[in-house]
């Protein structure tokens, strides 16, 4: 061939700009792309330190898509799982490799829908902050208990919470099992104990949980600042905090604060929910709401609401079809806004400068309080009013252990758990005075 057939045939195989495609959930060099040479879509991507590319042999872009990620998953498993790519990775043996190893791995994974997308960058997020730095020059035999022990001093130095030490424990632990995957070592050393205390989830009590919808709803249409989270004193002109945007507060606030404390809902749900998701029962003569939304953190159970809730949601749903939004398939809060990542944003942004114009941020413990505190609040206002443990667990989409370990230490004595010793006492007092009556009916005959 000579110099100008390799420069056409270099041209044929070139992408055509206007033709490039992302692969979804693929690392960001993984593209689709057609060229002059082929009717099919080309696959590429840089891995493990060179350029590799594919055909697809699909003409269909929705059809190539599922290709590439099978293409990719097979590039995987031929780097690592041959006897060249063993040798290749055993050059130098360090927690780094197999860092680097496992987040190709996960990666494949969240394509497969296998992981939550956001698993590993938080992962990742972790494994840079403090083990990367510390382990840089350590080789994976040479990591042991000892060293461990020494990294929690690290991290102990380093003011981390004991919540924080243990997620790092975990990670290490996750690509120490990958390593004795890999052969690279033949057992995973002893974890140091990091014993992490449960943390009452913080809440709203009725009289606070008033102020805040009331101010919600006399707030909507104004302008507040926003505040970073670390800034969570009460008092912010004391402290010099400096808000970094404004935000304008939307009834999409008060409807979400009614609806929260009355559904059990996590934030994730609030995101996905649709009116189409939402089915009015009757039981007993009483209205409630199912809400059969996709599954979140692992959960699909039908969540049902308070008996509160109906009339909330028809106030949000006359709303929403005043705006336009009303449709089965709609979203219930925010539907003007497809991006839902962006939406949930929004809504936490506007929820936090209420809480703080309510002086609400921070409970009686000092602890900052999320959008998740109506979530909270909706589960210890269920424990109070004596709904059983097993009952509140299906119905929030989580465990009894979870509840027992978070909640249960709102509930102060028996007598905040409902009316069961109440009702006993008073069923006792009249059964008493219904033999009373019938023992003085017979001593007067």
């Amino acid at each position: 061939m000579d110099g100008a057939e390799a420069v056409c045939a270099k041209f044929r195989t070139t992408p055509i700009t206007s033709t490039i495609q992302q692969v979804k959930q693929l690392p960001q060099s993984a593209i689709l792309y057609k060229c002059l040479a082929s009717s099919y879509w080309q696959f590429r991507v840089y891995l493990d330190g060179a350029q590799r590319k594919r055909s697809t042999k699909k003409t269909d872009l929705s059809e190539a898509q599922r290709e590439a990620k099978l293409i990719y998953a097979d590039m995987l498993q031929q780097i690592h799982g041959s006897e060249q790519g063993k040798r290749k990775l055993s050059s130098k043996r360090t927690l780094h490799k197999v860092a680097s190893s496992l987040w190709e791995k996960q990666a494949v994974m969240v394509s497969q829908g296998e992981l939550n997308p956001q698993k590993n960058r938080i992962d990742k997020y972790v494994y840079d902050k403090h083990i990367k730095p510390f382990f840089r020059d350590y080789e994976l035999k040479d990591i042991n208990a000892d060293t461990l022990e020494q990294f929690k001093m690290y991290l102990v130095r380093k003011r981390l919470a004991k919540s924080s030490q243990k997620s790092y424990f975990t990670i290490i632990s996750k690509l120490l099992q990958e390593a004795v995957k890999k052969q690279f070592i033949h057992a995973v050393p002893m974890m140091p104990r990091v014993r992490v205390d449960d943390d009452p989830r913080g809440y709203f009590n009725n009289g606070e949980y008033s102020r805040l919808w009331q101010m919600a709803n006399k707030l909507t249409g104004e302008t507040l600042p926003v505040y970073k989270d670390a800034d969570v004193v009460d008092d912010i002109v004391k402290s010099g905090a400096k808000p970094y945007r404004n935000v304008t507060i939307t009834k999409d606030v008060y409807f979400l604060i009614m609806f929260m404390r009355n559904t059990y809902v996590r934030p994730t749900d609030i995101k996905i929910l649709r009116h189409r998701h939402i089915f009015p029962v009757t039981r007993g003569g009483i209205e409630f709401l199912e809400l059969r939304h996709p599954k979140t953190k692992r959960h699909s159970r039908i969540m049902t609401s308070t008996e509160y809730a109906p009339e909330h949601y028809r106030n949000i749903s006359a709303e929403r079809e005043r705006e336009g939004y009303g449709k089965s398939d709609d979203f219930v809060f925010m539907p003007q806004h497809a991006n839902r990542e962006y939406a949930l944003k929004e809504l936490t942004r506007q929820f936090d400068a209420v809480m703080r114009a309510a002086g609400l941020k921070i409970d009686a413990n000092g602890k900052n309080r999320t959008l998740y505190s109506l979530r909270h609040t909706a589960i210890v206002t269920g424990i109070h009013a004596g709904i059983s443990i097993e009952t509140l667990a299906m119905n929030a989409r989580t465990s009894t252990d979870m509840i027992d370990r978070f909640y249960g230490s709102h509930v102060l004595s028996a007598l905040d758990k409902g009316t069961e010793i109440v009702d006993s006492v008073h069923a006792k007092q009249e059964r008493y005075a219904a033999k009373k009556a019938e023992k003085d009916k017979k001593e007067t005959t």
